[in-house]
């Protein structure tokens, strides 16, 4: 009955490393037939070279070599990154034990005894490939397993990220706001710097919705706020949607002069879009009415002073007419000069 070589690898290439050429050409007699690649090698050395050329599938040593033995070959491929998953099988004319103890001390994969036993060889290598498909089969899992584990981390990110954007404007919502605003209360209250807030109102929204229809109007909310986030030049100042038609931009280290100079920044650009609004009662275009306020944050102090102020300066400038800006300081040092 023929002896077949079972493996699910493709391509098996086995590097025999024999002193004696009649060794060579019984493993090749033995093996050939069974649709694998031999090379060879008459050394420890010389299959060194050879594997730095291309790395085999499996190795077959001879235990006894000049200049470099097999055990000597098993120890410097287990030190090596490349050729430490090689499968080593070391062949000797010796029964020994103390030999089998150091060739599997040396890094072997398994020992075989000259003469050469064909079923026995067979079996032994069909061992062997087995143990190297199943290393190659777990590592692909890890691999697949640590793939799976990146997108999940990148996936939660994205739903992260999603949970703290609004998801019709692309500007942060008030989930991110809330949170970020503790952090620059509690940063500014150390740095000893005022921290500034504008609330803002698009003048008359529901009328919008009324006249030109939802869609229309959610269009406006994405351009109001695009267009209001292009007037925040600093990293640390940032623009949020706080509910329906209402945004609120959070600057740190800034006064109130300086935020009521962006804030009607911000009044003007949205004017000049000219966006239409004929049911509007300011103009027949779009406009905004904002609210500002700075505070010096101090401990003792409860942060949603400055909201609350800046709100309070937002009822205000609708109460003027809207399309303005109402401003004024909860600390009295954080005014800026000719406030």
């Amino acid at each position: 009955m023929a002896l077949v070589l079972e493996t699910k690898l493709a391509n098996v290439c086995i590097l025999i490393v024999q002193k004696a050429e009649e060794d060579v050409e019984e493993l090749s007699r033995i093996l050939l037939p069974h649709g694998v690649t031999l090379r060879v090698a008459g050394s420890g050395i010389e299959a060194l070279v050879n594997m730095r050329e291309e790395l085999p599938t499996m190795v077959i040593a001879d235990e006894e070599m000049p200049m470099m033995d097999g055990h000597e070959l098993c120890s410097h491929m287990k030190g090596s990154v490349e050729m430490a998953d090689i499968p080593i099988i070391l062949s000797s004319d010796s029964i020994e034990a103390d030999h089998l103890k150091s060739a599997f001390e040396a890094g072997a994969t398994d020992y075989i005894v000259k003469p050469f036993n064909e079923a026995e060889l067979v079996a032994r290598f069909n061992a062997a490939l087995k143990l190297l498909y199943e290393k190659e089969l777990r590592k692909k899992r890890e691999l697949e397993l640590i793939r799976i584990s990146e997108e999940l981390l990148r996936s939660n990110q994205k739903l992260k990220e999603a949970s703290l954007v609004d998801g019709l404007t692309g500007v942060p919502n008030r989930r991110y706001f809330n949170d970020t605003f503790i952090l620059e209360w509690k940063r500014c209250s150390r740095s000893n710097t005022c921290l500034a807030a504008v609330m803002i109102d698009i003048d008359y929204f529901k009328l919008v919705n009324d006249t030109y229809g939802h869609q229309h109007g959610d269009q406006c909310l994405k351009q109001v706020a695009e267009k209001l986030s292009d007037q925040l030049h600093r990293p640390s100042d940032f623009l949020a949607r706080y509910g329906g038609e209402e945004f609120v931009a959070l600057l740190p280290d800034t006064d109130l002069k300086g935020a009521t100079i962006v804030a009607e920044n911000m009044r003007r650009s949205i004017e000049a879009l000219a966006i239409e609004h004929i049911s509007s009662k300011v103009m027949p275009i779009v406009t905004i009415s904002a609210g500002v306020s700075a505070i010096h944050p101090l401990k003792d102090e409860p942060p949603d002073l400055i909201l609350n102020q800046a709100d309070s300066m937002l009822y205000k400038a609708k109460e003027k007419g809207r399309n303005q800006v109402q401003s004024k300081a909860v600390s009295d040092n954080c005014i800026g000069k000719d406030i």
